[in-house]
């Protein structure tokens, strides 16, 4: 079973942010914002310690989707459906981590109707760098609206497609009698996304439409090495 809140959940929020405002806005907070990346700490990224012998080394990879759709005339019921599927691992150790965060709201002229967020997930997280990827599993997801809970199931393929957008990100920090350096490669790619996510009611809410730019494959790669501050 599966932590699904951490972390790393505000960078795939960065993220998703990102991707609204098209290709351009990324390579410029890329490149401009590096305070939105990693940062260098005393005791590493994460958890993860650097040495003068060893460098530490995360990678982080996120596919990200968001399915939205409207249903009836009258009183007309919006549906957005968001799920961000993240795979870390960490080096030396070889360490991984999966995260996955599944968000469904509802609303219509009354207001907001469905608000549910998953608190567990079963089953299998995979990459191919920011080719494709895969979410296959279940989850329990609890509507905080009417406190009730239901089972979603995911099955959901991403295929990366047009150019991937590369940039990187160097900064110091000095501690003690030592010079950590951080450097932070990040690749986005647009993606197409396909399969089942479905509701309380088992309605397959990846039939929904995919808004432009809000389905992704990312991978981030953050090295820190440690060297004498002479």
């Amino acid at each position: 079973m599966l932590n699904p809140i951490g972390k790393r959940r505000r960078k795939s929020i960065l993220v998703r942010t990102l991707m609204a405002l098209g290709p351009l806005a990324i390579v410029a907070a890329i490149i401009l914002a590096p305070s939105a990346l990693p940062t260098a700490h005393a005791n590493g990224i994460d958890g993860c310690a650097p040495s003068p012998a060893s460098a530490c080394v995360v990678q982080t990879r996120t596919a990200q989707a968001n399915f939205s759709g409207v249903s009836g005339t009258t009183c007309p019921l919006h549906t957005d459906a968001s799920v961000v599927a993240t795979r870390t691992v960490q080096h030396p150790g070889d360490t991984v981590s999966d995260e996955l965060n599944v968000l469904i709201i509802e609303s219509d002229c009354n207001g907001l109707v469905e608000h549910a967020h998953n608190t567990d997930f079963t089953g299998t997280i995979r990459f191919a760098g920011v080719t494709t990827a895969t979410v296959r599993g279940a989850a329990t997801m609890v509507d905080t609206i009417s406190g009730a809970s239901f089972t979603t199931t995911i099955d959901l393929t991403w295929q990366g497609s047009g150019t991937t957008m590369s940039g990187s990100s160097t900064s110091q920090t000095t501690v003690g009698n030592v010079i950590i350096t951080t450097n932070d490669r990040i690749s986005t790619r647009f993606a197409s996304v396909s399969g089942a996510l479905t509701n309380a009611d088992g309605f397959n809410l990846a039939s929904l439409s995919v808004l432009a730019f809000h389905a992704s494959l990312n991978s981030d790669t953050t090295v820190t090495t440690v060297t004498p501050n002479t």
